[in-house]
């Protein structure tokens, strides 16, 4: 696989940071998340998981008429929609059908726009608090800007339109764009295309699929559950993502995790649910966490490739002492000057500035996961249609 560019500036945003329910309540930009397979909206209300109703505080409770029976003008509670509402669309991949097109991949998606959230206006409440957590967009951003390299958001854009960063997904067992119960969704990590970058993120053309989006044969990254709400607004629950960046030195792990999206499911072109076809997603929104103690220990294992950093041997130490546990900037003043003429990433590295605001900042790592503490990331996104290859 060709090298590629990595954008440096969001590896270092991972530091205070980088595919569940959805992203956000009812409306994008929403103040809390959805969980889409236990219907509880994390602000406090229940909601109804199939018909998306509110559900009654007291569900044993009935309007009772003046005879003591039961009120029989009170219509009967709508039970949502019903599977034999939306027959599956012919050659809904996978097909058995010898009829239906044949393929190694069911319907692709390209990512054509990933945008870090700066603010904390997306994209859902993972930590319970009934308030948006995007610590690495709001906080970590916002703050290093100016030590990260530039523009962050704009480094991603510019990568995805010069085909330089292309994430996928793809789709299995999708019956129907209306609504469908359940459905598979995987994250994978485009190689090449023969097209050009313009052709691709016009939603034509094909891309040939990275090997390295698996691992003993099945995708590193896919999301445990995802399903279509009446409507067409898609919301998976439950994934990874592996956030890497062209730029950023390898041995960082931007592996993002209990990732949750909600997007709207383009109806023109409509989707194509077949092997070979292709699907599009509006008003994305994603939001997931990153664990600190891994991205901090990836820091310190980029560090050890810059031989500039000579007389650090670690590039941060953990403190885990007292509530506010945190990791120290241990970079020598030596190693600044030396990676004075270095390489762009391990100039970054021995950044003294960032470093100790790196370390200061990671003990407001703001979710608290089953694997340690984590940060939280918010990010808005679309996709166009694309078609899957294997590598030939």
């Amino acid at each position: 696989m060709r090298d590629r560019l990595r954008v440096l500036a969001l590896v270092i945003l991972a530091a205070g940071w980088m595919v569940g329910a959805g992203c956000t309540g009812d409306a994008p930009g929403g103040t809390n998340g959805l969980d889409a397979e236990s219907g509880t909206d994390v602000g406090g209300q229940e909601r109804d998981a199939e018909s998306g109703g509110d559900v009654d505080s007291d569900p044993d409770a009935q309007d009772v008429a003046e005879d003591g029976g039961p009120d029989s003008s009170v219509p009967d509670t709508d039970p949502g929609p019903d599977e034999e509402d939306y027959p599956p669309v012919a050659c809904a991949y996978p097909s058995d059908d010898a009829a239906c097109p044949q393929g190694p991949y069911g319907p692709g998606s390209l990512f054509s726009k990933f945008e870090i959230v700066t603010d904390k206006t997306c994209c859902a409440d993972l930590n319970g608090d009934d308030r948006i957590d995007n610590f690495l967009g709001a906080d970590v951003v916002g703050a290093l800007g100016p030590f990260l390299g530039g523009d962050v958001n704009g480094n991603i854009a510019l990568a995805i339109e010069r085909g330089l960063l292309m994430y996928l997904m793809e789709a299995r067992d999708w019956g129907n764009t209306a609504f469908d119960s359940a459905l598979e969704l995987k994250v994978l990590e485009g190689d090449y295309s023969v097209e050009t970058p313009t052709t691709n993120l016009a939603g034509e053309g094909s891309v040939v699929v990275s090997a390295e989006s698996y691992e003993g044969g099945e995708p590193r990254f896919a999301f445990a559950s995802a399903r279509v709400d009446e409507g067409g607004t898609l919301r998976a629950t439950g994934g990874k993502l592996n956030a890497a960046f062209p730029g950023m030195l390898d041995a960082i792990v931007l592996e993002l995790t209990d990732v949750q999206i909600r997007a709207r499911v383009v109806e023109d072109p409509p989707a194509d649910l077949q092997a070979g076809g292709g699907f599009g997603l509006m008003e994305g929104e994603l939001a997931g966490v990153l664990l600190r103690d891994r991205f901090f220990e990836s820091m310190n294992e980029a560090a050890l490739a810059c031989e500039c950093i000579q007389d650090t041997p670690l590039l941060f130490t953990y403190d885990g002492a007292g509530n506010n546990d945190r990791y120290v900037c241990e970079l020598e003043q030596s190693d600044v000057s030396n990676c004075n003429n270095a390489s762009a990433a391990c100039k970054t590295l021995a950044n003294s500035q960032l470093c100790h605001a790196l370390g200061l900042l990671s003990g407001a790592a703001d979710v608290d996961t089953e694997e340690g503490r984590a940060f939280s990331i918010g990010v808005r996104f679309e996709t166009v249609p694309t078609e899957l290859q294997e590598a030939p």
